[in-house]
């Protein structure tokens, strides 16, 4: 292949042609060069390695000259014209080549990621409900391993808890694609003594490695003394305003490091001894845990011991002075829908009726009941007494799904609790022998299909039967009697509401005087 062309001035030129081409979707370049001197003005030729016949042309042709005036007769390939236009730049998704190898003595290092310090991470990828897919041995072509985050709106990593408050910078080394205009930011998460997190932003140069040390005092309020976690937010754009869509992000050479002037806090840590008394409940398989707010995880976290006579125990050590959240749950439930309902309780803390530990100095016992806020480790007694309580639905209003309607949530328990019994002419119904004095939130549920499908519960907001403070359920007065609770699915009415009235309508229009010429003709509107 070769391309033509004439020099229009007397002055020497170097001319360099570029062919850049496909080969099985890796873009690749071959180029030959050739000098036109002296005051003729002749056709030169620039020829060009044949790729062969797997070769597909479709990128673009690079002309490059260090001197002189050029003026171009049409160009050929081959003996076929083309087209003059400027050169697109060939932009890579993702890195060729690593950052620079870190060089800090290993004693000031505490490694999060890389194959330079020992790593102090557990688990790179944990269940934070993100998008993110995380693959840890990223080659970029060199056999030096980095991570990559694809589809990137946030991501976690666990490590083991320690004390890097002697620690003044953090590393990060972060290649984005070019033409990326997104907003990366980073936090250490302590629950130790300070701030938990603050996201501080990562700067970003994209389409190379980026070496970046954020100082502990961009950070502000964190103490650094207990950093169990780690968490990139990557929800921005480049102007910090807020965008969910994913994206990639490559990472290498995490880790804390001091730069000579850090010192160590030391930390006083307490014991919190967690006593539930379980013997009003029938205890899941998977028997009782701890978790919640800031510092105990999600569910099946931490798994309680039955210390026998009904008490589930375990012991966990806080940083002193000691302030947060924290619940009880009758199973291993990743949704939630076994935890303890103390909403409407005195002990009940935050949107998620949590219960809470306030400024704790020295070791603490908590003794309560499941469910109770007793502070004795004893539970009330169960009411002996008992009533039928019959949950009706009419569904004329909506299409039932596969899995048929269900009454759960709040006291009942998850999104599919309760499955009811198709009596046909659109009504569904149930009914439980609850006890004494039982009350609380409830709902409808249309086809759920596991537990914490919550997006199949019927819509109350706005009417007057919606419980505003505990997600516009339904609510269940304290129970004296037997009832019968009938409503239509969404409505606080046991009649559904009747559908709007239709008629027909016909639209006419005479054509017989338009000129032109049409394919049809429509009527739009609304």
């Amino acid at each position: 292949m070769s391309l033509l062309f004439s020099k229009g001035s007397s002055l020497k030129a170097w001319v360099v042609c570029t062919i850049l081409f496909t080969l099985f979707s890796q873009p690749y370049a071959l180029e030959a060069s050739s000098v036109i001197s002296t005051d003729d003005p002749a056709i030169g030729t620039c020829s060009l390695l044949d790729a062969g016949s797997n070769v597909a042309l479709d990128r673009s042709v690079n002309l490059e000259f260090s001197s002189g005036d050029i003026e171009f007769s049409p160009l050929t390939l081959n003996g076929n014209a083309l087209s003059l236009a400027a050169a697109l730049p060939v932009s890579s998704t993702s890195p060729s080549n690593n950052a620079a190898d870190p060089t800090l003595d290993a004693a000031d290092v505490v490694g999060l990621y890389g194959g330079s310090y020992t790593s102090i991470a557990t688990n790179y990828n944990p269940g934070w409900g993100q998008s993110t897919a995380v693959n840890t041995d990223f080659d970029p072509g060199t056999g030096n391993l980095v991570m990559h985050y694809s589809n990137l709106n946030y991501q976690g990593t666990e490590l083991t808890a320690g004390n890097h408050s002697s620690m003044t910078h953090v590393h990060i080394d972060v290649w984005v694609a070019e033409g990326t205009e997104r907003q990366l930011k980073f936090t250490p998460v302590n629950n130790g003594t300070g701030t938990n997190e603050i996201l501080v932003e990562v700067p970003l140069t994209p389409g190379s490695w980026n070496s970046v040390d954020l100082p502990k005092s961009a950070f502000t309020g964190m103490s650094w003394d207990s950093v169990f976690q780690l968490k990139f937010d990557g929800q921005f754009n480049a102007d910090g305003s807020a965008n969910a869509d994913g994206w990639d992000v490559y990472l290498d050479n995490l880790y804390f490091w001091n730069d000579g002037s850090g010192t160590t806090t030391e930390v006083t840590y307490v014991d919190v001894t967690f006593n539930v008394n379980m013997s009003n409940e029938d205890v899941s398989i998977d028997g009782v845990f701890l978790a919640g707010g800031n510092d105990f995880g999600t569910p099946g976290d931490n798994p309680m011991t039955d210390a026998g006579n009904g008490i589930w125990t375990i012991t966990k050590q806080v940083a002193s002075p000691y302030t947060g959240n924290y619940t009880f749950l009758n199973g291993n439930c990743g949704d939630w829908s076994c935890k303890e309902d103390i909403s409407g309780q005195d002990c009940a803390f935050g949107e998620y009726h949590d219960r809470n530990l306030d400024n704790i100095t020295e070791n603490h016992v908590v003794n309560t009941c499941f469910g109770e806020c007793t502070t004795d480790g004893t539970c009330p007694a169960l009411p002996t007494v008992t009533y039928p309580v019959t949950f009706s639905v009419n569904t004329d209003n909506i299409t039932v799904g596969p899995n048929g309607m269900y009454v759960g949530g709040g006291f009942l328990g998850g999104s599919d609790a309760h499955a009811l019994t198709d009596n046909g002419n659109d009504n569904w119904s149930i009914t439980l022998d609850l006890l004494e004095g039982t009350s609380g939130n409830w709902v409808f549920f249309n086809s759920p299909t596991h537990g914490g499908d919550w997006n199949t519960k019927e819509d109350l907001a706005g009417e007057t039967c919606a419980d505003v403070n505990n997600f516009n359920d339904r609510y269940l007065a304290p129970l004296s009697a037997a009832a019968s609770l009938e409503y239509c699915f969404g409505e606080c009415t046991a009649d559904c509401p009747a559908p709007p009235t239709t008629v027909d309508v016909t639209f006419q229009v005479d054509m017989s005087q338009y000129e032109g010429t049409f394919g049809g003709v429509f009527v739009n509107g609304t």
